[in-house]
């Protein structure tokens, strides 16, 4: 036998090893091992289903009203951090449009620190996503930099007003209320993303930087630049709202800014026990659509409200 000829039979032979192996195995045996694979692919889908509910819970499903200024300058400047501030601000977004933008920054730039930011995105969404190659040619030492930007209520405080990309941003409403409702909050700021309106929560938008442990006198001054770039102040009172100290302080501070205020009672709530002062505020009730109680006899859609004149 000739010494291809015998390379020929090992090379092949490995696939009939293996089709007989298949068949040792009885039929019983068969099933029990495809369920036992059924079972674990099961189990892997609904972990994956899970981390994306959970990824979704601080997601807005909404574009942000600032998404084509972002797009625009990502692509005219060479900053690599400030192109890692745009991919970090629309990550906090879920919606076609962003997904497409990301799709872009993926074929486009070299440096894989960004592609990596990109990609880290897609998977906590369980998006389809294959990082593209390293371009051919010659490599820049931009390509390989690890792109990092600082963190914290300093950082921050000093981005919102020097830096235009924080200048720009708009909220269709500020969103005051106890951490401790942060389930309910989720379910209720999604209804409001369903109703077309952006809103900033603390730990949603500013995730990066207003970490609890992190609270200072800076922090106060973010929530003040917050509540400015909001059009109008919604207070989420439930039980614990009375226990918030910060809810009674952004509350104040939004009216002393002339701030447009409404009030959702998330609960049956004895209102005899509430401070009088919240009932000057008109209530906003929220089923299909968003309205606001202006009286017991009355009652206006949202956004009407909002745009009305004061």
């Amino acid at each position: 036998m000739s010494l291809e000829t015998n390379d020929f039979i090992l090379e092949t032979s490995k696939y009939i090893r293996r089709q007989v192996r298949k068949n040792i195995l009885s039929i019983e045996e068969r099933k029990t091992q495809a369920d036992e694979i059924r079972k674990k692919s099961l189990a892997k889908l609904k972990l994956q289903t899970i981390k994306r509910k959970k990824s979704l819970d601080y997601i807005q499903e909404i574009n942000p009203s600032y998404l084509e200024h972002y797009r625009k300058r990502f692509f005219k400047t060479h900053d690599l951090h400030e192109r890692l501030e745009i991919i970090r601000e629309l990550s906090k977004y879920d919606s076609k449009e962003v997904h497409n933008f990301f799709y872009a920054i993926n074929g486009h730039v070299r440096n894989q620190s960004l592609k990596k930011e990109v990609q880290s995105y897609f998977q906590s969404l369980s998006l389809p996503f294959r990082l593209s190659r390293k371009k051919k040619g010659k490599t820049n030492f931009i390509d390989n930099e690890i792109v990092t930007n600082r963190k914290g209520p300093e950082e921050l405080k000093k981005r919102l007003y020097i830096d235009d990309l924080e200048k720009i941003k708009k909220f269709d409403i500020f969103l005051s209320h106890n951490s401790q409702d942060e389930e309910k909050i989720i379910t209720f700021y999604k209804k409001l993303n369903k109703n077309g309106q952006v809103v900033y929560i603390d730990w949603v938008n500013d995730k990066y930087d207003l970490k609890r442990e992190w609270c200072n006198t800076s922090t106060v001054d973010i929530i003040k630049e917050r509540i400015k770039q909001s059009d109008v102040f919604v207070l989420y009172f439930s039980s614990k709202t009375l226990n918030s100290q910060w809810c009674a302080w952004e509350l104040g501070y939004a009216d002393g800014i002339g701030k447009k205020i409404c009030i959702y009672f998330s609960e049956k709530i004895d209102r005899t026990i509430i401070p009088k002062f919240y009932s000057i505020y008109p209530e906003l009730h929220l089923s299909e659509n968003i309205t606001i109680e202006v009286d017991k006899q009355s009652s206006i859609i949202f956004n009407d409200w909002k745009n009305r004149s004061s």
